[in-house]
């Protein structure tokens, strides 16, 4: 991968993302923002995503060092010479037949040796084998490395029944949001792929990865600077009645809700933009029509009061497509696409987002003055 490579997804992508910008909607995605990381971070240069994802994990287990490491209570079960915790009775009569002098004892320690920080050591350790890691970077891994010295490494059958969205995230321990969610891209089997003589690091942006990260930025973004329009990825389910078992839900991406109007947004961030119909180039019609879909279901709910229902797909740019920003009314309704360039200056893309929810912020306007 040359320098003007790096960041780059597969060819049937999106356009390219700056690595800044990757950072950025991690932050984002993951909820780290006031972090003095995050300002560091975000001034860096990267020419290599797993560099970047080595970054954010050497400023994270600096941070948790400073302020102690997650200890949680392990169960334990030896056989000792003076008594701790319980007895096992049935296991120390056994001991006894043999003449030995020691209890089988069952006790609780605090430990650091918590699923948390062993994710977190077991994602440094795979970044610190891999090429594309500075070796200055490779060498402060080492360092931190020593700070968890008696965490255990994940092992393969560990790793493969690893439950992402059920790890004990809370209040207590919110810091290691983010590099959770660093550490899943690192270690998730999407990402990685299986080459003779171990385990490597495929590209990042596997457009499965990209897309779902993008989703999850774009509605942490709005409800981070744009809380009163009560940013949610609810379902929706007006105008059904009496649904079979086995009519699918329809989960939304982002919905803005304003004074007077609703703005249902789906993110796109994978393969073409517009196809070929003949010598036409037009939308894909399953997108356009799950926004229809959305629409028009969400525009039947009484929740509504009378407010204007809108749809948006909202394509990470493409280097293929042209930009677009149109905005047209269906059946009563408007409908925009929108493109977002992920490789331009975070200050671009914030700027684009806050537009989209000028939107639904602004007065009723009539649609052929309307400027989006």
């Amino acid at each position: 991968m040359t320098k003007s490579d790096a960041g780059r997804p597969h060819p049937c992508g999106p356009g390219t993302v700056l690595l800044k910008n990757v950072y950025h909607m991690l932050a984002y995605a993951f909820t780290a923002l006031e972090t003095g990381e995050h300002r560091r971070l975000a001034g860096e240069e990267f020419d290599h995503i797993h560099d970047l994802l080595a970054a954010i994990l050497i400023e994270g287990l600096e941070s948790q060092r400073r302020r102690g490491f997650e200890r949680d209570y392990e169960s334990f079960e030896e056989d000792l010479a003076l008594v701790r915790g319980r007895i096992d009775p049935a296991a120390t009569m056994r001991l006894g037949a043999r003449r030995s002098r020691r209890v089988r004892c069952r006790y609780d320690e605090r430990t650091e040796n918590t699923v948390v920080n062993r994710i977190l050591k077991t994602a440094a350790r795979r970044l610190l084998l891999h090429g594309d890691v500075t070796r200055r970077r490779r060498a402060r891994l080492k360092s931190v490395l020593l700070g968890i010295g008696n965490v255990e490494i994940l092992s393969g059958e560990e790793l493969r029944n690893l439950r992402w969205d059920t790890l004990p995230i809370h209040r207590g321990n919110r810091s290691y949001q983010l590099l959770m969610g660093v550490s899943r891209l690192v270690l998730d089997e999407l990402l990685l792929s299986h080459v003779e003589g171990g385990l490597e690091l495929a590209d990042f942006l596997d457009p499965q990865a990209l897309s779902a990260l993008y989703e999850r930025f774009v509605l942490a973004y709005f409800r981070r600077h744009h809380p009163g329009l009560r940013p949610a990825a609810p379902w929706v389910s007006g105008g059904i009645e009496n649904a079979p078992a086995f009519l699918p839900g329809m989960h939304t991406d982002v919905v803005l809700t304003g004074p007077a109007r609703t703005l249902i947004i789906d993110t796109k961030c994978h393969g073409r933009i517009l196809g070929a119909h003949h010598d036409h180039k037009i939308l894909s019609a399953d997108n356009r029509n799950q926004i229809y879909g959305y629409v028009m279901h969400e525009a039947h709910d009484p929740r509504q009061r009378g407010r204007e229902v809108e749809g948006m797909l909202l394509y990470a740019q493409t280097t293929v497509d042209p930009p677009l920003r149109e905005t047209w009314i269906e059946t009563g309704h408007r409908f925009h696409v929108r493109t977002l360039d992920l490789d331009q200056d975070f200050t671009g893309i914030a700027s684009r987002l806050d537009e989209i929810a000028g939107l639904i912020k602004a007065a009723r306007s009539g649609f052929p003055g309307c400027p989006w």
